[in-house]
């Protein structure tokens, strides 16, 4: 059983995130001197892991929406729309604010409906481990 890709989205800046996950052409911006394969890209056919969904920037979370819906990117400096077939698992530590909404522990940042369904979001109550194992 092959494990898959873990990305930490709460240690990628929002400058990074495209580029990361993404990937991007030669001269995209200063320091791409070679073309680069994104995460999205290398997990195609397979499953990709994004942990701290919710620390990530609104910004980008748009640019991942669109990923979760047509399964479509466009890796950075190239205007060319490339498809995937993968799988995303996520985990987010949120807690519910309304039937519609969630809110994350970090900033207040919230999850839009449209991004609740498209990730498909279940919620599961875990007790902390100070309490599981005394």
């Amino acid at each position: 059983m092959m494990i898959p890709p873990v990305i930490l989205l709460g240690g990628i800046t929002q400058s990074l995130f495209e580029s990361e996950m993404f990937g991007h052409k030669k001269g995209a911006f200063t320091d791409a001197h070679i073309d680069r394969t994104g995460r999205f890209e290398v997990a195609d056919k397979g499953t990709i892991f994004l942990d701290e969904i919710g620390d990530l920037e609104l910004s980008c979370q748009v640019k991942l929406l669109r990923v979760l819906q047509d399964q479509t990117f466009e890796a950075l400096g190239d205007s060319r729309p490339r498809k995937v077939d993968v799988r995303v698992v996520s985990a987010a530590k949120i807690f519910p604010c309304s039937p519609n909404i969630c809110q994350t522990t970090s900033q207040s940042k919230r999850f839009t409906p449209a991004e609740i369904h498209a990730i498909g979001m279940g919620l599961f109550a875990v007790a902390p481990l100070s309490r599981q194992y005394p």
